[in-house]
């Protein structure tokens, strides 16, 4: 959880981007799992990442792409970031709010965790 609050604070200072910051936290909880449940707003963070993946080839899939046609496709990215943007700064700052009380009201947890800010 530490690591998903660092991941959205950097989402929201602009350290890194809103996809990567959606992916990394997504990864790291399976659907089984719904951690996000009871946190407003978070379904968009799913929903820019399947955008992205749907319209831009990731991993291994872009060496058989053409560099040209892959290039138009990076194109796309920003275009669909700046769509999702609003909605996944607020449910960054949503997954900060629901779990930093968390974390300062356990203090073995917070002492570990004070990089977090």
């Amino acid at each position: 959880m530490a690591y998903d609050l660092m991941i959205c604070r950097q989402a929201l200072s602009g350290e890194v981007g809103i996809f990567e910051a959606a992916k990394t936290i997504l990864s790291g909880h399976s659907s089984e799992d719904p951690w996000d449940k009871d946190i407003p707003d978070t379904e968009v963070l799913g929903d820019l990442v399947d955008a992205v993946e749907r319209e831009i080839p990731q991993g291994a899939a872009r060496q058989f792409w053409n560099p040209e046609a892959l290039a138009q496709r990076d194109k796309l990215q920003p275009q669909i970031e700046e769509r999702y943007r609003e909605k996944a700064l607020r449910a960054f700052q949503a997954i900060i709010d629901f779990w930093q009380p968390w974390v300062d009201s356990n203090p073995q947890k917070k002492k570990r965790f004070l990089f977090l800010g």
